[in-house]
């Protein structure tokens, strides 16, 4: 498990992003976020979380953005620490689930069938275009071993004990990755508020900074 910070100017409030599978912080530099610093999570090998804590501790307000499989990683580590605010982004705490998150046979093939090309073909399912897909393999320094590597430790994680308080989550109905279908199933009495969204897997191509996700809206449209 890998940190970074995308900005830091000592601010009050500190935005935890937990990504996904695959992802690196240069997709990401650029994204804003007004009298909040931000620390992104990602390339998961282990969940030794102290150092992500001792990096945390001292700001008065936490915030939480897990996206993807960076859902379950949150959930995981709100048993260890508290935080002020969780907002999820396609993604659940059973993230490999026939009901509830991606299926069990499309994760294992997935994985089984993992190379360059796959990859690509992945990416450009997740983001749903072209253009936005060609950008994220552009900027990605990932390789498949640790692609891989990454995906297999994803799919072993524990399950999360104490369910935590969940603010905002959304679900995009153009994902491809995780049916929506199934992530409504999950979040229907797990959230507080539910937002379903015209948005792909990659729900950066419309959330462009993180201002635009702490204050969407959180009203339930099914």
């Amino acid at each position: 498990m890998k940190t970074h910070w995308l900005k830091k100017e000592d601010n009050d409030t500190v935005v935890i992003f937990f990504a996904g599978w695959g992802q690196s912080p240069s997709f990401f530099s650029a994204f804003e976020a007004e009298n909040k610093d931000v620390i992104m999570v990602y390339h998961y090998s282990n969940l030794v979380f102290d150092i992500l804590m001792n990096e945390v501790e001292n700001y008065k307000n936490k915030v939480i953005i897990a996206w993807s499989f960076g859902v379950h990683v949150a959930g995981l580590f709100t048993e260890v620490t508290s935080v002020d605010k969780l907002i999820c982004l396609n993604g659940s705490f059973t993230p490999i689930h026939d009901t509830e998150g991606i299926p069990n046979a499309i994760y294992q093939g997935t994985y089984d069938q993992l190379t360059e090309n796959n990859w690509k073909k992945f990416v450009f399912r997740i983001c749903g275009s072209k253009e936005l897909s060609d950008h994220f393999l552009k900027v990605s320094d990932r390789a498949i071993e640790d692609l891989k590597e990454e995906l297999y430790f994803l799919g072993q994680l524990p399950q999360i004990k104490n369910t935590p308080k969940v603010n905002l989550s959304i679900i995009g109905n153009k994902d491809r990755i995780f049916p929506p279908k199934n992530l409504e199933n999950h979040w229907a009495n797990r959230s507080e508020h539910l937002i379903v969204d015209t948005i792909p897997h990659f729900g950066f191509s419309k959330y462009t900074n993180w201002d635009s996700l702490i204050n969407c809206k959180a009203e339930v449209t099914w």
